[in-house]
C-alpha cells in the first residue's frame, strides 16, 4: 500500500509544497460515530457537489446511512440509478467491509477515517443516541455497571448498532471478539493495512490540513464549520471513577485509539510541526472569514428549517442577503444535504440513460422530491412521469426557476 505522501513516499513539508500534484477525486471515508465525522463528511460532500462527482448514497428518500448493524454490501446499491455515473466518494455511515466496497469504488480510491478518545466518544454517544433510555440508567450508573458485565451487555441499541467499542464496531469488528485481545490486535493490523490515513478528532484542524495535502485540494475545499455537535447544556461532566470504568470497558477502542494516535504524531513529525502549525493558523483564519461572511448566528436545531437528526445539536442561520453556494453547503445538515444530492444524481443519471424500469409510476414518484429540484431538473422529472408513466399533470407543483 502506498504511503500517505503523494507523490512519492516521503511526507515532508518541502516535497508537499513544491512537487506538483493532481487533486484526488476518489475517496472512501469510514464515517465513525461521534468522532467529528459529520464535519469531515461535509467537506467531502461539498467537494463532490462543487466538482460534479458522484456520491455513494442510499437510494430511498430520507435515508442517509447504509446499515448501522450489518457490514456494507454492494447489494445495498443494487437499484441505484446513479451507478451509471460511476462512483467517486463514499462517506455515509456504514459498517466497514472493504471487499464489497472495492466492487463499487475505483482502484485508486483513498481510504480514510477519524478516531476519538473512547471515553469522550462514549459519553457523546450515550447522550446523543439516548442510551440512558435504552439501558434505563444514566451514564454514571452504566459506568459503575461495567464492573458487573451482565448489567450492561444486553443488545446494543437501534438494531444492535450502538454501544461498547463503537469505533471497532464501525471498522467491522464483530462484538463477539470484543474480549479477545489477539483478535483486536489483528483487527488493528488490518485497519492499518486497509486505510491510507486515520485522522484524530482531538487534532481536527491538524488532521484536515494533512488531508488537504494528501488530496491535493485547495484551502477553501477543507473549510468546515462544526456540524452535529451537541449544545453545551447537553454535555455531561463525568466523574474520574466513571471515566476510568468506561476506559476499561472500551479497552478495545482504547487500543485502537492509542495505536493510531501514535501513528498520527509520527505523521506530524514527518510533515514538520512548525509548518503544520503555520498552516493550521491559516486554516483557522480562513474558516473565521467564511463564518463572518456567511453566518448570522448559531441557533438551536429546533429553530432551523433544515431537518436535523437531534434537537440536542446546534446549527447555523445564514445572513439574509447571502446567496452563496459555499455558505449554503457549509451549514447544511447531513440528512438535507444527502437528499439534495440524491435528487441531483437521480436526474443526472436519467439524462445519461439510467434504466428506470425497476420503478413503477408510484415507486419512481417516491424517489422524486420536487421541493429539492429547481428549474431544468424539475422539468426533467415532470417529463419523465408525464411521458413514460402517463402521470396526471395536476399532481405536480409549479416549476421553480
Amino acid at each position: 500500500m502506498d504511503g500517505i505522501g503523494w507523490p512519492g513516499s516521503q511526507f515532508t513539508a518541502t516535497s508537499v509544497r513544491t512537487i506538483p500534484c493532481l487533486p484526488r477525486k476518489n475517496v472512501v471515508f469510514l464515517k465513525t460515530h461521534k468522532c467529528a465525522s459529520t464535519s469531515v463528511q461535509n467537506i467531502l460532500m461539498r467537494y463532490a457537489h462543487h466538482n460534479n462527482l458522484t456520491l455513494v448514497i442510499p437510494v430511498l428518500p430520507k435515508h442517509h446511512y447504509f446499515s448501522l448493524s450489518k457490514p456494507f454490501t454492494k447489494e445495498m446499491l443494487a437499484n441505484a440509478p446513479w451507478q451509471i455515473l460511476g462512483y467517486n466518494i463514499l462517506c455515509h455511515h456504514m459498517v466497514f467491509n472493504k471487499p464489497e466496497i472495492e466492487k463499487l469504488m475505483p482502484k485508486d480510491s483513498l481510504y480514510i477515517s477519524i478516531i476519538r478518545n473512547p471515553v469522550s466518544l462514549f459519553e457523546s454517544l450515550y447522550e446523543y443516541d439516548e442510551l440512558q433510555d435504552f439501558y434505563q440508567m444514566d451514564i454514571e450508573e452504566y459506568a459503575r455497571g461495567t464492573k458487573n458485565a451482565s448489567v450492561v451487555t444486553k443488545l446494543r441499541n437501534r438494531s444492535n448498532a450502538m454501544g461498547r467499542n463503537q469505533m471497532l464496531f464501525d471498522f467491522g469488528v464483530h462484538p463477539a471478539f470484543f474480549n479477545n485481545r489477539a483478535m483486536i490486535e489483528r483487527a488493528i493490523e488490518n485497519i492499518e493495512n486497509n486505510f491510507d490515513f486515520i485522522m484524530v478528532a482531538e487534532y481536527f484542524d491538524e488532521s484536515v490540513v494533512l488531508l488537504r495535502h494528501i488530496l491535493c485540494w485547495d484551502l477553501d475545499d477543507i473549510i468546515s464549520l462544526t456540524i452535529n455537535a451537541r449544545m453545551r447544556n447537553y454535555k455531561k461532566n463525568l466523574t474520574e471513577e466513571a471515566r476510568k470504568n468506561l476506559e476499561e470497558w472500551n479497552w478495545g477502542d482504547k487500543m485502537l485509539y492509542d495505536y493510531f494516535l501514535k501513528k498520527f504524531h509520527e505523521t506530524v513529525d514527518e510533515f514538520g510541526k512548525e509548518q503544520l502549525e503555520a498552516e493550521v493558523q491559516e486554516l483557522r483564519v480562513r474558516r473565521n472569514e467564511w463564518f463572518e461572511y456567511c453566518v448570522e448566528k448559531k441557533v438551536e436545531a429546533k429553530n432551523l428549517s433544515y431537518n436535523i437528526w437531534s434537537n440536542k445539536v446546534a446549527g447555523y442561520a445564514l445572513k439574509n442577503n447571502i446567496q452563496n453556494i459555499t455558505c449554503e453547503d457549509l451549514v447544511k445538515p447531513e440528512k438535507y444535504f444527502t437528499s439534495e444530492i440524491r435528487q441531483h444524481q437521480l436526474i443526472e443519471s436519467i439524462t445519461k440513460g439510467a434504466t428506470i424500469s425497476n420503478y413503477g409510476p408510484m415507486s419512481f414518484r417516491r424517489l422524486i422530491d420536487f421541493k429539492m429540484l429547481k428549474g431544468k431538473e424539475q422539468g426533467i422529472a415532470r417529463n419523465i412521469l408525464l411521458n413514460q408513466y402517463k402521470y396526471r399533470r395536476r399532481k405536480f407543483p409549479r416549476i421553480k426557476e
